[in-house]
């Protein structure tokens, strides 16, 4: 795992470790995963290899940095592929880094950085991203209503 503290970042942000993985099935579970909804909601922006986490901090509007394993295949659900696509979708795919399997080299810290850099300067969520999280989930259920023969042409409003 990437660990990144004051020294690699040098730019007064604060690192917090999320126990994404620590959540585990039992009758309080709910409790783990609202605590860590709150903590995500207070992050600058998250950096992370899960694919779960991305996914949930860009539905929250926290930014991402997507970090996987470079020239890998499809070969289960638990790819980098599926990371891969999901930055790609959301014209993210400027914040999904690769690197070679445990090749952290000052390169790739320094794309990182800089990739950390610009969402902080920026002031949160790249506007490309924000607008495809808020737009394409309205022109899916558009395509589907219509598909379905739902909607304004049959005189009733859809449901929402």
């Amino acid at each position: 795992m990437l660990e990144l503290d004051q020294r690699h970042l040098g730019s007064g942000l604060r690192p917090r470790g999320l126990r994404w993985f620590g959540l585990k099935k039992n009758l309080f579970a709910h409790w783990d995963y609202r605590r860590l909804i709150r903590q995500l909601l207070e992050c600058e922006f998250v950096l992370t290899d899960v694919y779960h986490l991305a996914a949930t901090s860009l539905k929250m509007h926290v930014p991402a940095i997507g970090i996987g394993r470079a020239g890998v295949l499809q070969s289960s659900t638990l790819s980098d592929l599926k990371k891969k696509a999901l930055f790609a979708s959301l014209h993210g795919d400027d914040y999904y880094l690769e690197t070679e399997e445990s090749a952290v080299t000052p390169a790739f810290l320094s794309s990182v950085l800089e990739r950390s850099a610009r969402i902080t300067s920026a002031g949160g969520l790249d506007p490309a991203v924000r607008e495809a999280l808020d737009e394409r989930p309205k022109a899916i259920r558009a395509q589907i209503l219509s598909t379905l023969g739902v909607g304004s042409s049959q005189g009733g409003a859809a449901r929402p």
